[in-house]
């Protein structure tokens, strides 16, 4: 039944033979270049509509050749515009709104979730510090001791404390990347 409503259509289904000749002819076609990107195809495949699972509605119709990353792209939004509710025919009208939204200048503001991290302060620069201290003969203050998070990791952070001590003893932290 299927195969009698493509005929109709004007579609031709197509084996996976017929497939990889398509697929070289369009490679010819788009001078081996991405048809989404225009970059040059070093994993080419051939990218088709789903009509698998709640995608019934489509046509199953093959669109072009992408490349591999980009044809992998292109499924993750699709599938992600279905799971917000949105209408997989809005979708170009929708991309081509968030082209121009990512063009535009951004404003002066940083995101509170985008704050810089404290530096943790590296170990061995603590223990260096440390030893300076009881070398000179002083003793260590009271709040003394090499931070770590709950899982054992470095996280002492530079306070103003530990930054007078540094200075005081003319040594410069070193601090781990973030």
């Amino acid at each position: 039944m299927q195969k009698k409503k493509e005929e109709d259509a004007g579609l031709t289904q197509l084996t996976a033979k017929s497939a990889l000749i398509l697929k070289e002819g369009l490679l010819r076609k788009q001078k081996y270049r991405c048809a989404a990107t225009g970059k040059k195809l070093e994993k080419p495949v051939l990218d088709h509509e789903h009509r698998k699972g709640f995608l019934l509605s489509r046509s199953g119709q093959v669109r072009g050749v992408l490349e591999s990353d980009v044809n992998q792209l292109l499924g993750k939004i699709e599938t992600g515009a279905l799971r917000f509710g949105i209408d997989l025919d809005e979708l170009p009208d929708i991309l081509r709104g968030l082209a121009d939204f990512l063009e535009r200048p951004l404003l002066p503001f940083v995101h509170p979730t985008e704050k810089p991290k404290d530096p943790v302060v590296m170990a061995r620069s603590y223990a260096k510090l440390e030893g300076l201290i009881l070398k000179s003969g002083r003793k260590l203050p009271k709040w003394w001791g090499y931070r770590t998070d709950k899982k054992g990791k470095p996280a002492q952070k530079m306070t103003m404390q530990l930054k007078a001590w540094y200075d005081t003893y003319e040594l410069e932290p070193e601090f781990y990347k973030s």
